[in-house]
This record gives structure tokens, C-alpha cells and sequence, in this order.
């Protein structure tokens, strides 16, 4: 069996989210794992966020029986969620992804396409 103590579950309340949050639930069903719920809330000006309470509540549901914390951060995103993972040794961030064209990620970006390749370097420590 995979050790697999530490899951990042980092989200957006989106419905993508909600299914992340049920693969998460069952990986840590099977792997005995605490699952961290990390929520980066950039600073935008002006902006209104969407509530996501029902989301919130279906994200917990999912993982029911499960050891999980939520953890609420600012900042950069991908940053805060690939830093976080570091210093918190977590084994494996379970994050979805959009489905966007690889196109449409090159020109506008993605959180999971910028945490994927600096999450799996080595810490320069």
C-alpha cells in the first residue's frame, strides 16, 4: 500500500472541485491519510467572490470519515499551494483540472498547470 500520510486538497469551490474532493476522500479511505483543504483567496479589486457554501459543505461530505482540516490562505495560488505542500510535507496534491485546450492554458494559464511542474522539483533547501 502507498504511504500516503499527507493529501493537499487545494480548491476553488468549483464543481471540478467537488470530484477532486471525492478521489481525495477515497485515497484517504484506503491509504489512512489526512487530508488538508487549502482555500487561496487571491486579493482582487473590485471583485465579488461566488458564494460556494453549498460547494464548501458537498467538498466536506466528500470527505466524511476522513481526518481532514480546512486551511485558508492569501496570496499567488499556484505559489501558495506548492509552498504549502513543502512545508507541510504533504505526499500528494489532488487538484482537477479545467479540461481547457492546451492553447487556451498557454495563453490564459492554470493553477494545476503551474503547480504540476514546480510541485514535483526537489526543494532547493
Amino acid at each position: 500500500m502507498l504511504a500516503l500520510k499527507k493529501l493537499l486538497l487545494p480548491v476553488d469551490y468549483s464543481d471540478r472541485t467537488v470530484m477532486a474532493a471525492e478521489n481525495a476522500g477515497f485515497v484517504a479511505r484506503r491509504c489512512g491519510s489526512q487530508v488538508t483543504v487549502l482555500h487561496v483567496k487571491e486579493s482582487r479589486p473590485h471583485s465579488e467572490e461566488e458564494p460556494f457554501a453549498d460547494r464548501a459543505e458537498a467538498v466536506m461530505h466528500a470527505l466524511k470519515d476522513v481526518d481532514a482540516t480546512t486551511v485558508e490562505l492569501p496570496g499567488n495560488p499556484a505559489e501558495v499551494i506548492v509552498q504549502y505542500a513543502r512545508d507541510n510535507g504533504c505526499d500528494l496534491i489532488v487538484m482537477p483540472t479545467r479540461g481547457h485546450t492546451a492553447l487556451r492554458r498557454f495563453l490564459l494559464g492554470s493553477v494545476t498547470a503551474k503547480v504540476v511542474p514546480t510541485s514535483s522539483q526537489r526543494n532547493p533547501s
